[in-house]
């Protein structure tokens, strides 16, 4: 039976992500009623290819989001390139055509969405990218929802531009290298999880 999680984990990423990708997937220990949507830049031929990455590295359930899906317990579902996903109430999932020229998907679109269905069960972490455009919005509508914010450090990413305006402007409630980043996404995850239930 399906159920809805109790958390919901964003993962962001652009240049450089998949690698970050790997390595969290590697390494991050989830509460068993977490799900998590993952969205990368990336074009549509070579979204099976990160999917099949993410579930070597340690994601064995990661799939390719669907038009229709529901983002549910123990989700890793991972947004297909070359499409935008749109997150609506109660986490329903649909995949539209993004603005010509645009890198697709758009995270601010999903954050924005997941802020709206999860509110404080949100945690989003914008990770390596260098496209600035994107994630502002997003990061900014997660915190204001008393959703959790995160993002990888300059030091640690092959590119900070996503993140660096977001960290300027108060957006981010913890920066983290990379190798540090598991164990503070995981704090965030368990903060929620201790809630009593019905908490928003």
């Amino acid at each position: 039976m399906s159920q809805s999680p109790r958390a919901v984990l964003v993962l962001a990423a652009s240049m450089g992500g998949p690698e970050a990708l790997r390595d969290l997937c590697a390494r991050l220990r989830l509460p068993a009623d977490c799900a998590v949507l993952i969205l990368q830049h990336i074009q549509e031929d070579f979204s099976a290819s990160l999917v099949r990455s993410l579930a070597d590295a340690g994601a064995p359930r990661a799939r390719l989001a669907t038009d229709g899906d529901r983002v549910e317990t123990g989700d890793w579902l991972v947004a297909p390139g070359g499409s935008d996903l749109a997150v609506g109430p109660g986490g329903a999932l649909s995949l539209q055509p993004p603005p010509s020229g645009r890198p697709a998907p758009s995270f601010d679109l999903a954050l924005e969405g997941a802020a709206r269905a999860f509110g404080r069960r949100l945690v989003a972490v914008l990770l390596s990218g260098m496209d600035v455009q994107d994630g502002q919005a997003g990061v900014r509508a997660a915190k204001a929802s008393g959703g959790r914010t995160l993002a990888q450090d300059e030091r640690s990413a092959k590119s900070f531009g996503m993140a660096r305006d977001a960290v300027r402007e108060g957006l981010i409630d913890v920066v983290a290298p990379l190798a540090i980043l598991p164990e503070k996404i995981e704090r965030a995850l368990a903060a929620i999880a201790e809630r009593p239930e019905g908490t928003t």
